[in-house]
């Protein structure tokens, strides 16, 4: 845990919390996709959605 935790705030690196994952997966796709400055295809997109469900 420590080796992640000191390097939480560096600009590469986007922190995700599975308890937040669970509770709305489409959001925190779209963070994700943000950060990795993905564009997202809205036609698409609850299919995306469902595949990544758990």
């Amino acid at each position: 845990m420590r080796s992640w935790w000191e390097v939480r705030r560096l600009p590469n690196v986007l922190m995700v919390h599975y308890a937040d994952l669970k509770a709305d997966l489409p959001s925190q796709m779209r963070r994700i996709a943000e950060f990795l400055e993905i564009s997202v295809d809205e036609a698409q997109w609850d299919t995306i959605v469902e595949h990544c469900t758990f």
